[in-house]
């Protein structure tokens, strides 16, 4: 108490008496916070940048080593995007299909990493303008996403050559390790061995120092004239020392990680396309497996037996799991979320007669392509349409089969018209009211 002054009518003090106050006043504060229940489990689509950033796991404690161009495209993944570059991927005119990019690319601190569907090599681009940087030289097209390394990068190409590089993309191995198979997806690394998913339903374990084969398993796959084979094959999961992967016959497998030996085998996918494409996902004790043309099931992870089962969904491609909900994009032209635990279907958004390729999660929303040529952005919990991409001189871009790449503001989108672009969200400032805590609708306490 300052000196001179004496306590208010009743013997209390008048500071007590407003601590006291202003201690009821946040206890409401906090029950109200509490109240407000679905508010606080709904993640918020804008908010100050720096705060989403954080809240989305994008910053790290300690992280200021970032370059120029990593600053530049620093922030929280916001809509709408906006035209930033374009690179034309070359064409050496030698194969006569149709054009059809898979590759998804990966972005390394200011460069990316790319390949094509009609020139051999991984690009190594600049990140902020598109240009050409490197060229590393491999016998085919690359379309699997090179694997990075502590100290280098895996590489494979669409020929089956797979090639360890060091930080400088100089060879490692005496001889690159050829696969024998077409490969359209990134290796899996499990400790000091490299496991790779053929096109001809084939799995190869490949040793990481000296690149030597170490042992393969083949699935007998019947066919006949008149059946189609879908594109590609998963990218095999490690789980503990177990290697999962499906094949064309609708079927996921357990192989010894150690021999290659067959542990258990299980049908998933049905019907005139059974194919796995989607890479397995470990969810707690379940493992989550697709076939193209569905269903989609969740089988207990010792047992095997069915948990639940999705008859009226799908996955054409890789799936995503986030927080208990899995997105997929089937052949039917649908986006859908799934209840992870039990198989419920969320949302469905669908489109007629359309394509999707791989869902890609990008803080709030679903990234999504149809190989049609447009992009979407859908609202992750409620599967509503909330943006898509339409080039500014009208063109068509031609179809989108691979992922997208997301890192911070900045979304890189191989087409299949043979380009790569680069769009980039708004920058948030916190002169925005609508930006601050207090004038959000979705406010959450401790923002």
């Amino acid at each position: 108490r300052a000196p001179g002054r004496r306590p208010g009518p009743g013997g209390g003090d008048r500071h007590q008496v407003t601590a006291r106050t202003a201690a009821v006043a946040l206890t409401g504060l906090l029950v109200g916070g509490c109240a407000a229940g679905d508010a606080s489990l709904r993640e918020p689509q804008l908010t100050h940048p720096p705060r989403t950033a954080a809240w989305l796991g994008e910053v790290e404690e300690g992280q200021g080593t970032a370059t120029a161009v990593e600053r530049q495209y620093d922030g929280a993944f916001r809509l709408p995007l906006s035209d930033d570059w374009a690179w034309e991927m070359p064409d050496q005119g030698r194969w006569e299909l149709s054009r059809l990019e898979l590759n998804t690319p990966l972005i390394d601190g200011d460069r990316v990493l790319v390949g094509n569907s009609r020139t051999p090599g991984l690009f190594v681009l600049d990140r902020s303008s598109g240009l050409v940087r490197q060229r590393i030289d491999t016998p085919g097209p690359v379309q699997a996403a090179p694997l990075r390394l502590d100290d280098g990068w895996l590489v494979v190409d669409s020929f089956g050559t797979l090639l360890r590089l060091d930080h400088d993309f100089k060879a490692v191995w005496p001889e690159p390790h050829q696969l024998n198979a077409t490969v359209y997806r990134a290796p899996a690394l499990a400790g000091d061995l490299i496991i790779v998913g053929t096109a001809s339903d084939t799995v190869v374990a490949v040793g990481l120092d000296d690149g030597a084969w170490r042992w393969s398993y083949k699935r007998d796959v019947p066919r006949t004239s008149t059946d189609l084979a879908i594109l590609g094959a998963p990218t095999p999961t490690i789980s503990g020392d177990t290697v999962m992967t499906g094949f064309a016959d609708g079927s996921i497998v357990g192989l010894d990680l150690a021999t290659g030996g067959l542990r258990w085998d299980a049908e998933v996918g049905v019907g005139k396309f059974p194919d796995v494409q989607a890479e397995v996902l470990v969810h707690g004790d379940t493992i989550l497996a697709a076939g193209f043309g569905g269903p989609v099931v969740a089988l207990d992870a010792r047992t095997r037996a069915i948990r639940w089962q999705a008859d009226t969904a799908g996955a054409s491609s890789s799936m995503v799991l986030v927080s208990g909900l899995l997105y997929t994009s089937d052949s039917r032209g649908r986006v859908q979320a799934l209840d992870a635990d039990t198989g419920n279907i969320e949302w469905t958004w669908e489109l007629n007669d359309r394509q999707f390729g791989p869902p890609v999660r990008a803080g709030g929303w679903i990234l999504v392509g149809d190989v049609a040529g447009t992009l979407y952005a859908l609202d992750r919990f409620e599967g509503t349409l909330a943006w898509k991409y339409n080039p500014e001189d009208g063109t068509h871009i031609a179809g989108i089969a691979a992922g997208v790449a997301v890192e911070g503001r900045q979304l890189l989108v191989p087409t299949a018209a043979g380009r790569l672009l680069s769009l980039v969200g708004d920058v948030g400032v916190s002169q925005d009211l609508a930006e601050e805590p207090r004038h959000r609708r979705d406010r959450v306490l401790g923002w």
